[in-house]
């Protein structure tokens, strides 16, 4: 009788071992899940050693992507990985303003996400650009070099637009460097130091831009 009950209780306590063991794996997982989707949540010191860790590889692509840029028109590319585009916005070079609160946005030729690199579709649309296969290769290369995704010449914000380089994915977000040629004017300063935006220096701003982008 006793070795009937002590059987049972073993197999009672195994069970629960089990179920607890289960739940464990099922949390464990959901964490890891969510925090693969949402990404990692940089400090500003860190983004700031980030980017000056690949200063010179930044500065590389910002010159070759100065390099093949039509003077008419704005882009916007982010690469998923090498066979995936998550995004391609090409706008022709004019801004719509709006009376009270001036810029407001682009006027786009073309802005879809999930696009196959080697496509018809997208050897149509990168033809607008006069970019091939090859500019596509260069350029991912170029962003890889510096653990990059994106890059865009598509600020609104006048005068003196910066080139916004994309570091990585904060779930909906997206952490920028953003890079002006010239020094922001103090009329800006103010700007690109509030809400989302981070002022590092005269030429650089840090970007967490939050939304669908």
């Amino acid at each position: 009788m006793n070795s009937d009950i002590l059987k049972w209780r073993i197999i009672i306590l195994g069970g629960v071992g089990l179920i607890l063991f289960f739940i464990y794996t099922i949390t464990m997982d959901f964490y890891k899940t969510r925090d693969e989707l949402q990404g990692k949540a940089y400090s500003t010191a860190e983004l700031i050693e980030v980017f000056y860790d690949k200063k010179v590889k930044i500065y590389e692509l910002k010159k070759y992507f100065n390099e093949i840029i039509p003077k008419d028109r704005k882009i916007e590319i982010e690469f998923e990985n090498d066979n995936l585009l998550s995004r391609l916005g090409i706008y022709f070079d004019t801004i719509a303003v709006n009376q009270v609160y001036g810029p407001t946005e682009l006027h786009p030729i073309f802005l879809g996400w999930d696009l196959r690199i080697n496509s018809p579709k997208t050897d149509s649309l990168i033809s607008i650009l006069g970019w091939n296969q090859t500019t596509l290769k260069k350029l991912k290369e170029k962003l890889d070099d510096a653990n990059c995704i994106s890059i865009s010449n598509c600020s609104l914000i006048e005068p003196n637009k910066p080139i916004d380089i994309g570091f990585e994915r904060n779930f909906m977000g997206l952490y920028y460097f953003k890079i002006f040629d010239k020094h922001i004017p103090d009329s800006l300063k103010n700007y690109y130091n509030k809400g989302h935006y981070t002022f590092i220096n005269d030429t650089l701003v840090l970007e967490c831009a939050t939304g669908a982008i």
